[in-house]
């Protein structure tokens, strides 16, 4: 499971260092053969077996839809991209904490407190830098260097505080940390830090859900994602290309089945699937 996104990841590193232009065909490749497959990995599950459900989820898109079309109508594209963006950011953080409490050996009440401290922690001490996330200017309150000082600070002592608890804590919960706290660095580490959050989320996901379907190869399951992927999204973008619109509708698709997909994935991964991870 770590393999691919590993590569990748230090791929990624070695090419932000010596040729950084290559780090965007990386994240290209992640967005098409890992990003949006995992999203329609979701409707693998076998809620999605009943012709209803099916219809609900149909619907549920349709809605996204709207509003994304609407948010961008009645206020700007910049509200669009925020709305995306920490969206995003709170769904990697409940993925990731999911995971790491279902493979630590000795997840506790006070670990799971100081892993979302942690999340809120880096958020803040991220708000410093004035970022931007797809060209767009990131919504960020001002507060005192004081206050931000701190959040940096009691975040370097829970990262040390999973450290210490290493034997009984995930390796993948090293990993979502480490990486999560090299996005707050600077505006080039954020770059890299984000991909390598992306890489470990969408091949994880990927698998979980092929695990789901163990009567199929994982091959034909990987391969119809992104077949469905690359005709759908295909679509969208040639009408892009061939009627004037205000706003992307394959943009505000993507960004449709991906809301979907935080939303069903809320209530479908309660359950405990210890068997999901080696």
């Amino acid at each position: 499971m770590l393999f691919v996104p590993s590569f990748l990841f230090l791929l990624s590193i070695c090419a932000w260092f010596f040729k950084p232009e290559i780090v965007q065909y990386i994240f290209l490749a992640n967005l098409w053969l890992l990003s949006y497959p995992h999203t329609f990995a979701t409707y693998s599950r076998s809620y999605f077996s009943n012709p209803k459900n099916k219809i609900k989820a149909f619907f549920v898109i349709v809605l996204f839809l709207i509003f994304n079309i609407g948010v961008v109508y009645f206020y700007d594209f910049v509200l669009l991209i925020n709305i995306y963006f920490y969206s995003q950011f709170f769904h990697y953080m409940r993925q990731n904490f999911g995971i790491s409490k279902l493979k630590s050996k000795m997840w506790n009440k006070y670990d799971s407190i100081l892993f979302h401290l942690f999340y809120i922690f880096s958020l803040i001490f991220f708000w410093r830098i004035g970022h931007t996330f797809l060209g767009y200017k990131v919504f960020s309150p001002t507060l005192p260097s004081v206050l931000v000082t701190i959040c940096g600070i009691s975040g370097a002592f829970v990262f040390m505080y999973f450290i210490f608890r290493y034997r009984s804590i995930s390796k993948y919960t090293f990993i979502y940390l480490s990486l999560t706290a090299v996005m707050t660095i600077n505006l080039k580490t954020f770059i890299l830090g984000w991909l390598g959050l992306h890489l470990f989320h969408n091949s994880q996901y990927l698998v979980m859900s092929w695990q789901l379907n163990p009567k199929r190869s994982f091959l034909k399951f990987y391969s119809i994602l992104v077949i469905s992927v690359a005709v759908i999204y295909s679509g969208a973008i040639f009408f892009d290309q061939y009627f004037s619109a205000f706003v992307s509708l394959s943009f505000c698709l993507i960004l449709s089945v991906n809301y979907s997909h935080y939303l069903f994935d809320s209530f479908l991964w309660k359950r405990r699937y210890r068997s999901l991870f080696p």
